[in-house]
This record gives C-alpha cells, sequence and structure tokens, in this order.
C-alpha cells in the first residue's frame, strides 16, 4: 500500500492544514507534492504526470482549502474502489454536497444520500479523492479539464475539472463513489453551524470554514426548486 498525497496550491497553506496532514494516517511508503503557479486543471495534470513516474499505487488529491480527517487515506483505501471521494460542500450557490447523480436533464443529489455511506455518484469533488493508478493509466489526457459545453454533465454548462475527469473516468469503465463517512471542512466565504448548515457572506472572511453533516431542509428545498426550474 502506497501513496501521493498531490497538493494543488494558490502558493500558501495555513499552519492548520500543515498540522492536519501531518496527522493524517498514512503507509510508510508515502510521498507528497506540491503545485503552485497554474490554472488549477493544469496543476492537477502536473501531479498525474508526476505520479505516473513513480511505482505509487494511490493518488490522493487534497487540495489546500480542505481539511480531511486523519482516517482519510485509511477509509478510502480499504474500500478498494478506482474512484472516491471524501465528502464536502460546495462554497458557492447551491450549498449542497460535491456529491451529484446525472438526471438526463440536470444534476442533483443523490436520493439515497445519508452520513457514513458509500454513495455511487456520477459527478463530485476532487479536493480530497482517491484514485487508483489503474485509473490514470486507462484514461487518455488530459484527465482534468476546464472544459464548456463539452456535453459531459447535463446541464451542457461550464464544466468544471473535477466534473471532466469524474465524467471520462466512467466513460473508461470505472466506477465512481463518495464516501460520505469522510467528512471533509472546506475553507469558504461563510459561517458554519452544526449539521453542515452554512450561512455565506457577502463580503470575504478569510480563514472560515463549513463542515459536512445532514442536508439541511433548505437545502433540500433549493435542490428539489432547481430540479422543477424556479
Amino acid at each position: 500500500m502506497s501513496v501521493l498525497i498531490a497538493t494543488p496550491s494558490r502558493g500558501m497553506t495555513t499552519t492548520q492544514w500543515a498540522m492536519m496532514l501531518r496527522r493524517m494516517s498514512l503507509p510508510a511508503n508515502s510521498a507528497s507534492m506540491t503545485v503552485t503557479g497554474y490554472r488549477i486543471d493544469f496543476q492537477r495534470n502536473e501531479c498525474v504526470r508526476a505520479f505516473l513516474q513513480t511505482s505509487l499505487e494511490w493518488l490522493l488529491f487534497l487540495d489546500d482549502d480542505v481539511f480531511a480527517p486523519p482516517e482519510t487515506f485509511d477509509r478510502l483505501s480499504s474500500h478498494g474502489l478506482d474512484v472516491v471521494s471524501g465528502l464536502y460542500y460546495r462554497k458557492g450557490e447551491p450549498i449542497e454536497p460535491l456529491a451529484y447523480v446525472d438526471r438526463g436533464t440536470h444534476l442533483a443529489v443523490p436520493d439515497d444520500f445519508a452520513i457514513g455511506k458509500l454513495v455511487p455518484v456520477d459527478f463530485g469533488g476532487a479536493g480530497c479523492l482517491l484514485i487508483h493508478r489503474r485509473v490514470l493509466e486507462t484514461m487518455q489526457t488530459p484527465w482534468f479539464s476546464l472544459a464548456a459545453g463539452d456535453g459531459i454533465t447535463a446541464s451542457r454548462e461550464h464544466t468544471s475539472e473535477d466534473f471532466f475527469f469524474f465524467g471520462n473516468a466512467r466513460k473508461a469503465g470505472f466506477k465512481t463513489f463518495v464516501d460520505t463517512g469522510v467528512r471533509c471542512l472546506h475553507v469558504g466565504l461563510g459561517a458554519a453551524e452544526l449539521g453542515g448548515a452554512f450561512v455565506p457572506f457577502s463580503m470575504p472572511v478569510p480563514g472560515l470554514a463549513f463542515s459536512c453533516g445532514e442536508i439541511e431542509p433548505w437545502v433540500k428545498k433549493r435542490s428539489e426548486e432547481r430540479r422543477v426550474g424556479k
């Protein structure tokens, strides 16, 4: 068992984030790297290229605005899956977990979403994402891309680099999951309440984060409104 911890970064990390990484349970045969100075999809692709030059088994993306629990790698790797993400919430509207299924005309949070479960998804986030090397060796490059109108997502809107990866991983025959038991903090511009409720601020407030919990009723209501076009 071996892993490369890859961190796309804007160039600075907090002491708290560094301590989080230090506390993480990792196998003896592990390594880490940070890439800065490029667009996020370029950063992730550079991490993948560096990873494939090693003999390590797993690539764990852990972004510098994501705080993961110490058991993250142990738990995610224990499933033996090809692609599995930890759980964290979006930092912008709509405030909902980065765990989606494709309904054909729209993306939606899975109906069976609950904390502590392994949930099959079509799309998730790459901020805390474990990938087995066979996936990256099988997929065509680029592995990550900020693409617009490429038809990967049901909405046909601008596609984030992580959605691009999830879509193409599934096209290559791999199943993708989110482990909602790996509850991360996603540092953002807002205030947190226990249980996952998030109140965004209109002005930047550095260093604040929100936690993952059950989807609050108002978040479910917002998701339903989006589905019917309100």
